[in-house]
Formats: structure tokens, sequence, C-alpha cells
């Protein structure tokens, strides 16, 4: 499950839900920035992860590298903490997830204690795109538990059979 607050990129749309990617047609920062000392249920002691999955497959560009970048104040100056490769046109087709990384617990310690006074409260995903600027791709980006859960898990139920007296189940 995805969280709303925690997406950098895109939406869902139809039913069943489905992700929603945005454009990538130039370089740009994500369209959102996320704010870690806004109050919202980001698991339960389980490490984040970063995706960023194609959508629609990328044209007429080179590369795209993704950057994830952070920041302590409101305006402040962005640091890259974290790059993908240089993908090439070749790897951005649809349905294909480019970036998946464990986002950097120390910046989310960073952001509600101020250790070592890092930046770390705000953070966003900026995208570089190499050679021409292209003419069709979209992404979804989102911070979610990693590794995303979509297995399907069975546990026992606690329930008892009644059974006929005098009988060993």
């Amino acid at each position: 499950m995805i969280d709303q607050q925690l997406i950098f990129d895109g939406t869902f749309a139809g039913v069943p839900l489905a992700p929603v990617g945005v454009a990538i047609t130039a370089s740009r920062v994500s369209s959102n920035v996320l704010d870690f000392l806004t109050g919202r249920d980001m698991g339960a002691d389980e490490p984040l992860g970063i995706h960023v999955i194609i959508t629609e497959a990328f044209a007429t560009l080179t590369s795209l590298v993704v950057n994830l970048e952070v920041c302590d104040t409101v305006g402040g100056s962005y640091l890259n903490i974290l790059s993908s490769p240089v993908l090439p046109v070749a790897q951005l087709v649809a349905n294909t997830e480019i970036f998946r990384y464990a986002f950097p617990v120390n910046q989310l310690l960073n952001a509600v204690a101020g250790v070592l006074k890092t930046p770390g409260r705000f953070a966003r995903l900026n995208y570089t795109v190499g050679g021409s600027s292209a003419t069709t791709g979209k992404v979804f980006a989102y911070l979610n538990p990693r590794p995303d859960r979509n297995a399907f898990y069975s546990y026992p139920k606690n329930y008892t059979a009644a059974t006929a007296a005098g009988e060993l189940v």
C-alpha cells in the first residue's frame, strides 16, 4: 500500500487504482517535496525505500539520472545524497523500476533530532535528462516500506475446530 503523502511524482486513477506517471520531458525536480516533520504514519519501524517506476516509455533523450536530494530548511540549498546510474534510453521502457534504494535511515533521524546537523528534513528527487529533451516518458515515484510488500502472506487463524467428545485432534 502506498501512502499518498509519500509520493514524489504521480497519482492514482481508475478502478482498481493504478499509478499514473508524470511527464519528464526536461531536467527538473519532483512535483512534491516530502517534509519528514509532518505527522504521518511512515510504517512501524520498517526501513523505507525509494521507488521510481517508468509508466510510459521515454523517447529522443539519450539518458536519465535520478538523484535524491535533501535539505534542512524551507527554501534552503538541497544536497544530493544518492544517485542512480546513468540510465540509457533503452532501459527506460514502460513498467520498469529504474530506481529502488533504501532511504538512508540517518536522514530521518537527523530530521527529527538534528544529529550531526546534516540536512534531512525535506527530500525531493531531481531528474537529469541527457541529450535532447524527451518527447515522451513518464515516471511514478514514491517512498514506501522496503521491500515493497506485494506478496501474499498467510498466517495462522488461531481458531479451533469442534470435535466429538473424546476425539483427539
